[in-house]
């Protein structure tokens, strides 16, 4: 299958528009874990924040598994409200934010900010890269009446995109999916 003309032309609006890409690695996947590294980059990859995040609950051997982030790397760490408002709030007030997966990470942007009592805002724009690289690829899954979704390792491959450095850590994934954003446009 070709790729559908469309994503091709959103993609590159969204690119046009300067979005920020945004990486979160967590304390885990449930509704009580919490944000442990988070980074962002602009669409020519300059790192606007790269920073780990001390959380309010434990870590558990599974996501250290999956991250290698440990309690001791992140206790000095600033807590989620500092790198909010110090470094993310107007970044997500003023540009379009692009993830690899958008519900996981907002949502756990949101959970993570719940703790100190911070409402996300109401009116960021959003993008999901890995929607767009799945219709971009246009391979149909019939069991889930979708496109299929591509891990993100799997995309970077599929695009021809060398991996630098160590996955499920946030500056490098955040980048991996800058690139993807890219490889659709083309």
């Amino acid at each position: 299958m070709h790729p559908a003309p469309d994503i091709k032309r959103i993609a590159s609006e969204i690119v046009k528009a300067n979005p920020v890409i945004i990486d979160t690695e967590t304390t885990g996947l449930g509704s009580n874990d919490e944000v442990i590294e988070i980074s962002a980059v602009d669409i020519n990859g300059n790192v606007l924040v790269d920073t780990l995040v001390n959380a309010s609950c434990a870590i558990p051997a599974e996501a250290t598994g999956v991250h290698g982030i440990t309690e001791e790397d992140i206790k000095n760490a600033p807590t989620f409200d500092i790198v909010w408002r110090g470094q993310l709030e107007e970044i997500f007030k003023r540009r379009t934010i692009c993830t690899y997966n958008i519900e996981f990470d907002i949502k756990m942007i949101k959970q993570s900010l719940k703790i100190y009592g911070i409402r996300f805002p109401s009116n960021v724009k959003t993008a999901c890269i890995m929607k767009m690289f799945a219709e971009y690829r246009s391979v149909w899954d019939s069991s889930r009446n979708h496109f299929r979704w591509f891990r993100l390792e799997a995309a970077a491959g599929l695009c021809g995109i060398e991996i630098r450095g160590k996955l499920h850590r946030a500056l490098e994934d955040a980048q991996l999916a800058r690139e993807i954003l890219l490889c659709i446009t083309r």
